[in-house]
């Protein structure tokens, strides 16, 4: 008997003991109410739900959303329909969130709403999405694709920054600019489809995307801005013609500009890799003036940094420097101009050296043409000022054709 109450009494206690243990369970699950919708969190298996109607709150920082202390322990969530917002900062530093469930009631992602959520490996963004905030995925290290919906029609800056897993992504039709930053340092992100009606890439966009490579730019495109592709080194495709760029926008990166050179009445076109000067490797043409090398218009750009699309150089034919020297003398009310040659290249038997006379305003004062041909060294002439003051003394070289010299088209005459 004695037995028997000893063996009641340990039941009776062990039912007890399980029931609090049971209670504490079930105290586990924490909810609350916010604004439009109500939250709640099983801290057994960190599964949160979010029920509403309309926009979630936006946040200044995490802290301030009421389950925040509560972040770093979500794993799965899950927001039903009715939701139409999920707000700014709502999940920022959930760092272990692993899976996401969105309703197709949703229209907007709010900045920064799952920033530094490192765990998060995928997410399905609904088809009723038109607008991501600025830094709403930023910092989702484990995030390996994302299929962006054809309704979106805004992507904020810095999106999908520092997603150092990221291989993929498509650009639906409806966004005509990728922001500042979008995909900047997603070094994995290799293949992106679509852009189809992108027209600006802003810049930093693809700052560091070093396994980039798509064929081809889109042909709506027409700005790339500083440093948008900078350090894509896998990226080498032919940029277009009509796309205006800086010189860094493509810096360390592997794409390519088509060179249009001018040279006379035809055009050639070679490939420039960013990055390098231009060159033009044609065979020399003989000009109406001198037989030689080419000089470019244009030539004494800055293009140490990469070239641009844009880059359109004419070309005409020249010996050096066809005019070595030229210097005057001024006597009298008199101009004897002088002027040492170098004209062995010379392809025309009607060459002329031009001495003129300019005013401090850049009128013309008088000119004198003097015939010249392959063997003269020198030319000179007299010029009479008729009582007007004389500003420079330029000396050019031409033909019938008006083929006027390079390198400036003329030379600057020296007071002696």
């Amino acid at each position: 008997m004695k037995i028997l109450n000893k063996l009641t009494h340990i039941l009776l206690t062990a039912a007890v003991v399980m029931m609090f243990l049971s209670l504490c369970v079930c105290a586990k699950v924490y909810t609350g109410t916010e604004g439009n919708y109500s939250w709640s969190i099983d801290l057994n298996n960190g599964h949160m739900t979010i029920t509403g109607q309309g926009d979630m709150d936006n946040y200044v920082n995490f802290e301030d959303a009421p389950y925040s202390k509560f972040m770093t322990l979500i794993k799965t969530l899950n927001i039903e329909d009715g939701i139409t917002s999920i707000g700014s900062c709502s999940f920022m530093y959930a760092a272990n969130l692993e899976r996401v469930v969105l309703p197709d009631s949703l229209l907007s992602i709010g900045d920064s709403a799952f920033e530094y959520c490192l765990n998060l490996k995928q997410i399905n963004i609904p088809a009723s999405v038109t607008s991501i905030g600025s830094m709403s995925f930023s910092s989702c290290r484990a995030l390996e694709g994302i299929i962006l919906p054809s309704s979106l029609e805004s992507l904020g800056s810095y999106a999908f920054c520092d997603c150092s897993s990221l291989t993929s992504v498509n650009i639906p039709d409806g966004i005509e600019e990728i922001n500042i930053g979008t995909f900047s340092g997603c070094k994995e992100l290799s293949q992106v489809t679509g852009m189809t009606c992108t027209v600006l890439v802003s810049e930093a966009a693809f700052y560091g995307c070093e396994a980039l490579d798509f064929e081809e730019f889109p042909q709506s495109l027409t700005t790339v801005s500083n440093r948008a592709f900078f350090g894509c080194s896998s990226l080498d495709a032919t940029v277009p013609e009509n796309v205006i760029s800086p010189g860094g926008a493509f810096y360390n990166s592997a794409v390519s500009f088509n060179v249009k050179w001018n040279i006379g009445k035809t055009t050639e076109i070679t490939t420039v890799l960013a990055n390098q000067i231009p060159q033009y490797h044609g065979a020399p043409k003989k000009d109406c003036v001198l037989d030689g090398i080419y000089l470019f218009k244009g030539w004494n750009k800055e293009l140490s940094q990469a070239v641009t699309a844009q880059n359109e150089y004419s070309a005409i034919f020249s010996l050096a420097k066809p005019i070595v020297s030229a210097s005057y003398v001024l006597e009298d009310g008199k101009v004897s101009a002088n002027a040492a040659l170098e004209l062995s290249g010379l392809a025309s038997d009607s060459a002329y050296i031009l001495f003129a006379c300019y005013t401090d305003d850049n009128t013309m004062i008088c000119s004198k043409r003097v015939y010249v041909n392959s063997q003269d060294t020198s030319a000179s002439a007299l010029l009479d000022l008729k009582g007007r003051t004389v500003s420079d003394v330029r000396v050019y070289i031409y033909t019938d054709n008006s083929c006027f010299t390079p390198l400036g088209e003329f030379v600057q005459a020296q007071k002696m």
